[in-house]
């Protein structure tokens, strides 16, 4: 008879020997960008389902893919604006992304999914119909480095939909703040908060809002220039699994794009 396998319920914390510097660290020699996926940060709202079974809240920011929690207020570097339309399925669908433009950061030409229009523009699903918002939703998104937290979890997208009057605006403050200040995009720092709103059909949600800019330290630009460097050269993965919550529960429209 085999002899049954000890699950193992606790480790003591061993001091780690510190990595040759200049050598790959060992075991990840092979590592390249299509094994790099970059999280977003995304809200979590009532029918988020990463709320069931798990000590999240209402209202929190985690990263999408270890779903740990940041504290607010944010301090985040804004390291790159790209631009992003994503055409959701419904929940009851099974949900995720039926079409969108997210391959080459402008927001223009459709590249994933079941697309029904050569360009973006042009598509019925884009279109603005008697004040009623589009059904595909717009993004203005931020590749950004956040302050004061772990090394996995620095770098991370933050996403502002932008085709609402309650969830909109964010995202064209930031960028214009950032286009206002002098120098790179990387070189200020900000501070973003998410608060709950309400629309007027009364349903509550959670949306992001974006303090103005403050100066950073140089090693913190240092960092956010590596990484700036780093999302040019390499072909990187993004994970967006909750990135629809972020725009839910808004219902209303705004000034069209």
């Amino acid at each position: 008879m085999p002899k049954p396998i000890t699950a193992v319920t606790k480790v003591e914390p061993q001091l780690t020997p510190a990595t040759i510097e200049g050598q790959p660290a060992k075991g990840l020699e092979h590592f390249s960008s299509e094994d790099l996926i970059i999280p977003y940060m995304v809200i979590m709202q009532k029918l988020s389902p990463q709320l069931e079974d798990s000590d999240l809240e209402e209202g929190q920011l985690v990263n999408s893919i270890t779903l740990a929690p940041y504290d607010l207020p944010v301090l985040f570097i804004p390291i790159q604006l790209t631009k992003q339309r994503r055409l959701w399925k419904d929940r009851a669908e099974g949900g995720g992304m039926q079409c969108a433009s997210i391959g080459k950061g402008s927001g223009l030409v459709p590249d994933v999914g079941d697309c029904i229009a050569e360009i973006c523009v042009k598509c019925p699903k884009n279109q603005w119909t008697d004040g009623n918002p589009p059904e595909c939703t717009f993004y203005r998104s931020y590749p950004s480095l956040v302050l004061g937290a772990e090394d996995l979890e620095k770098l991370i997208v933050i996403s502002f939909p932008e085709t609402n009057k309650f969830t909109g605006g964010a995202g064209k403050r930031l960028a214009n703040m950032a286009r206002g200040s002098t120098g790179d995009i990387f070189s200020r720092m900000y501070t973003l908060n998410c608060t709950q709103k309400q629309n007027s059909k009364g349903q509550k949600f959670y949306a992001l809002s974006v303090d103005k800019p403050s100066k950073i330290h140089e090693d913190d630009y240092k960092q956010a220039l590596s990484y700036f460097d780093m999302l040019k050269s390499m072909n990187v993965s993004y994970h967006e699994e909750g990135v629809k919550d972020t725009a839910e529960e808004s219902g209303d429209e705004e000034t069209p794009f």
